[in-house]
């Protein structure tokens, strides 16, 4: 058991200074309720009696249980994911991509490694399966390339450190991973996925 300092002892002065203070400042605190107008001065009682949403001030109403609702529910801010890419209403490329976060988040324990499509597509067109601190599995491979037959080209997350999965052509990935493989080689790196690249035009 940890011994205490000699003549030390536990003082609740500051303590109870700072209750009264709070308490004072929330008898002075300043909101608009009702029919209180804008600096009116309301006790901690009549603040508890009639709480406000926080977002807009304004009154709330009670719930089942009988408290006062911290916030209006049209008031509190909604998370609205940003619209996927067009070309992922192709349902093959929304499988491919999901079969592509499955094998990320296996092996790394992460639904979307940095680098994982041109990771996966080396797997894919080569004989050595390695991915990390694991293997890709041959059956995984087989759906790979199955789904993107199906879907007609490959998952590409965007130009540099964005992430916005989207479809691209065969021939748009081809000139992708040349120019990320040649950008890689010539900084003496392994991983592509932190150039900034464009994504090329169909040719005719």
């Amino acid at each position: 058991m940890p011994s205490i300092p000699s003549g030390w002892a536990p003082s609740f002065g500051n303590f109870r200074v700072g209750i009264a203070q709070d308490l004072a400042l929330l008898a002075r605190r300043q909101i608009q309720l009702g029919g209180h107008r804008t600096g009116q001065k309301l006790t901690a009682r009549a603040i508890a009696q009639n709480p406000a949403c926080h977002y807009c001030g304004q009154p709330t109403e009670r719930d089942s249980s009988g408290q006062f609702r911290w916030a209006h529910d049209g008031c509190v801010p909604k998370y609205e994911p940003p619209p996927p890419h067009p070309s992922m209403a192709n349902p093959f490329a929304r499988l491919l991509y999901e079969k592509m976060s499955a094998i990320s988040e296996d092996i790394w324990r992460a639904g979307w490694l940095s680098g994982n499509e041109y990771a996966l597509w080396e797997n894919l067109q080569g004989d050595q399966h390695d991915y990390g601190p694991g293997a890709v599995a041959h059956e995984d491979l087989d759906e790979l390339r199955v789904l993107s037959q199906h879907a007609k080209g490959w998952i590409w997350t965007g130009r540099g450190r964005e992430h916005t999965p989207q479809l691209v052509t065969f021939a748009q990935w081809d000139a992708l991973f040349a120019e990320a493989s040649k950008a890689a080689g010539e900084a003496g790196a392994e991983q592509r996925d932190w150039t900034d690249l464009e994504l090329p035009e169909e040719s005719e």
